[in-house]
């Protein structure tokens, strides 16, 4: 009777260690289509980025060739997106482009006020 036991114990132990195994196995499927997933994600966003980053520095020209300023409440909605962007990457790559319209505008403003 103590043989027939045991041996229901081990056979309920194979079970489960085989279906842990066969758990594991599809844990790891899972985590290789994340990361995946992941890759591709984080390189779309590279390309939004840089897309963005042009987007401003045409934007910069544009009012630079005009001698124009920047409208306040668009370098006041830069600088909110800059923060949270800092906030959520730590990169202070956007805050570099709103510095730059800042230095860009104060030497509109030196050069309009010599004209």
């Amino acid at each position: 009777m103590a043989a027939a036991k045991l041996n229901r114990v081990r056979s309920i132990n194979n079970v489960a260690y085989l279906s842990a195994i066969e758990v594991n196995e599809q844990l790891k499927v899972a985590y290789e289509k994340l990361q995946q997933s992941n890759q591709q994600l984080k390189e779309t966003n590279q390309i939004l980025t840089e897309e963005n980053i042009v987007g401003h520095d045409l934007a910069l020209r544009l009012y630079e060739d005009l001698n124009r300023e920047a409208h306040a409440d668009l370098l006041a909605r830069l600088a909110s997106l800059e923060a949270r962007h800092n906030q959520v990457t730590g990169s202070s790559r956007a805050g570099s482009c709103q510095n730059d319209m800042h230095n860009k505008q104060d030497d509109l403003h030196t050069d309009s006020d010599r004209r």
